[in-house]
């Protein structure tokens, strides 16, 4: 009995996702900006990238190589905008972390040392911690696109 329950679920969330709404609506792509950078799916052939022209109801206007191309809406499979890149703020991010954890080892050092030369182990990672985090800031991937429309 618990089996044709499940059965019976499976078919329904089924159903549900073979007639799922788009990820976006059109109005979220008329509300995009002129000029902003976009990546067009559309069936039958490949990926457009480009910059917005205009859009319509029916219709995309986008600017490709000082040539406007019109793509009809329902050719349209994904439309993305390019989102900005963070890369300096994670950078910065990452110096802070780096920072805190040379001081945080610094303090540790400090405290637990009984020799001559206590601190001075944390105080010269400081540098190469710094560093570090910093690196690691600006290697974290930013920017992509990020689907405004999408079909099925």
């Amino acid at each position: 009995m618990l089996s044709a329950e499940r059965a019976f679920c499976a078919i329904i969330i089924a159903c549900g996702l073979a007639y799922a709404e788009p990820t976006g609506k059109w109005d979220d792509v008329a509300r995009l900006m002129p000029t902003s950078q976009i990546l067009v799916e559309t069936t039958g052939s490949k990926p457009l990238q480009g910059t917005l022209e205009s859009v319509t109801d029916d219709v995309v206007v986008i600017k490709r190589s000082e040539k406007q191309e019109p793509i009809a809406r329902n050719s349209i499979i994904r439309l993305a905008v390019r989102t900005t890149s963070h890369r300096l703020r994670n950078s910065l991010i990452g110096l802070a972390v780096g920072t805190a954890i040379g001081i945080g080892v610094a303090a540790i050092d400090a405290h637990t040392c009984t020799g001559l030369l206590c601190g001075l182990g944390g105080v010269t990672l400081l540098p190469f911690e710094m560093i570090g985090g910093t690196a690691v800031g600006a290697a974290v991937p930013t920017g992509g696109w990020l689907d405004v429309y999408r079909t099925r």
